[in-house]
């Protein structure tokens, strides 16, 4: 069993995958457990990959559990297995016990999401605190406790009761109103080995997360096709900053704040930074810069997009903030930001509460790159960028040019 990850700390395009299964055919005696965030993976990329490394991985083919009760039969014989990150939900105390048992090293291509918020109304928290349903265990993480044992599952709070049941909701010291999810990091413990390939692990939530339970890490030092130094030296050939007039006085005149999350659901009502001038901004930006119609992706959040009105942004072409699990946006050419990222500030503060902050610059960097990596710069091609966030177009460019 593991108590310390090693961390294969390197920007998306450097060969992590490639190096990591080139690495994994020099040590075929021990079994090997691969988990990668897309189907894709193992679809396409993992068979013509392992053909090449003489590699024979078993990838479940079946549906939900049935995927989950062909890993565990392969886990029994020792073999090589490819699955994703969500078929690990699926697994049962007899996977993780099989892990252990045949000295597993386990592969995690991207982080797992191992805490999130979870989200009751104020009047169902205000219910179950007044009618005394949950009790927060203070020296155990803010474990909660549900105290009706006779509700049903298939109650209002039923949901609740199950999470608690599960061990699965946890409370934050000083916020009784502030809940979260988490994963028991069992998968990560039972591992002979476990290496988790990533970039900028030390500002992630899950290496905060992964601290809190007193799993450390290092780092995993093996050849890879390019270089960080080299990878950053492409992309500032390969982006071009799109930044006309219009752009750069939006951009001067805004607070710390400025298109977050809670910017966005707010009515903002300053003359020079609000909704409407954001959504006028990012209508008129692709039909200004003559982009192709369909070569255009962006992000905000979804509730403000009925409000913009172009040919060039509509839903088809939003791409989430966090995603890192597609390849649909390889032909894109051009990438608009409009968010203001920083962590969920219920995870953040439950993490806080406990010692282990949050490096918000960081997280916020990561997303960028991870986001931008889903356009066609991943296939080495120039993409145009614009930033509507002051804080994040200063973040990135600092970053990229430092």
């Amino acid at each position: 069993m593991t108590q310390q990850i090693e961390v294969l700390d390197a920007l998306p395009g450097s060969g992590k995958t490639y190096a990591i299964l080139k690495y994994i055919s020099e040590h075929k005696e021990i079994p090997w457990l691969y988990i990668t965030p897309m189907l894709s993976e193992l679809e396409v990329r993992i068979p013509a990959m392992q053909e090449e490394f003489d590699l024979e991985f078993m990838i479940p083919e079946g549906k939900g559990n049935t995927k989950a009760s062909e890993v565990l039969e392969f886990l029994k014989e020792g073999k090589h297995i490819a699955c994703t990150h969500e078929l690990t939900l699926r697994f049962t105390p007899e996977h993780i016990k099989e892990i252990t048992r045949q000295g597993y090293t386990v592969v995690c291509d991207e982080e797992l999401s191992l805490i999130e918020a979870f989200k009751l109304g104020k009047e169902d928290l205000e219910f179950l605190h007044n009618h005394k349903l949950l009790e927060k265990d203070t020296q155990n993480l803010g474990k909660m406790k549900f105290l009706d044992e006779e509700m049903s599952y298939e109650a209002k709070y039923g949901q609740v009761k199950k999470l608690c049941d599960r061990g699965c909701l946890y409370g934050a010291v000083d916020n009784d109103n502030m809940l979260v999810t988490y994963l028991s990091p069992d998968l990560i413990l039972a591992a002979k080995r476990f290496i988790l390939l990533t970039y900028n692990f030390g500002g992630s939530v899950m290496g905060a997360f992964l601290g809190l339970h007193k799993i450390t890490h290092s780092y995993l030092d093996i050849p890879l096709y390019r270089s960080n130094l080299k990878n950053k030296q492409e992309l500032v050939d390969l982006i071009e900053f799109v930044e006309p007039l219009s752009v750069k006085k939006f951009l001067d005149k805004q607070g710390l704040y400025a298109l977050s999350a809670g910017w966005w659901e707010r009515d903002v009502t300053h003359k020079d930074i609000n909704h409407n001038k954001v959504k006028k901004i990012l209508a008129s930006l692709p039909k200004n810069q003559k982009v192709p119609r369909g070569e255009v992706f962006f992000t905000l959040p979804i509730s403000a997009l009925k409000e913009v009105k172009s040919r060039d942004i509509s839903q088809s072409n939003l791409l989430a903030f966090n995603i890192r699990a597609t390849n649909d946006f390889k032909d894109k050419t051009y990438a608009i930001h409009a968010l203001n990222v920083f962590s969920n500030v219920t995870v953040s503060s439950y993490l806080k509460g406990y010692g282990f902050v949050i490096d918000e610059d960081a997280y916020a960097l990561n997303t960028a790159i991870q986001w931008l990596f889903r356009g066609c710069i991943r296939e080495r091609k120039k993409m145009k960028v614009t930033f509507l966030s002051k804080r994040m177009n200063t973040i990135f460019k600092e970053w990229l040019l430092k």
